[in-house]
């Protein structure tokens, strides 16, 4: 799910980059198991 989302933010044109973000910060704070791969794919996004 956190590839999808970080793929999305790659479309030229999207609107829907907050969504995204939400989405990103939800995952990463709410699932432990995964934060450390979803700190390093937002990270990738800077």
């Amino acid at each position: 799910y956190l590839s999808v989302l970080v793929e999305l933010t790659k479309v030229q044109g999207t609107r829907h980059g907050s969504t995204i973000a939400g989405q990103l910060l939800d995952v990463a704070v709410c699932v432990p198991s995964v934060r450390h791969f979803a700190v390093g794919q937002t990270a990738l996004l800077l």
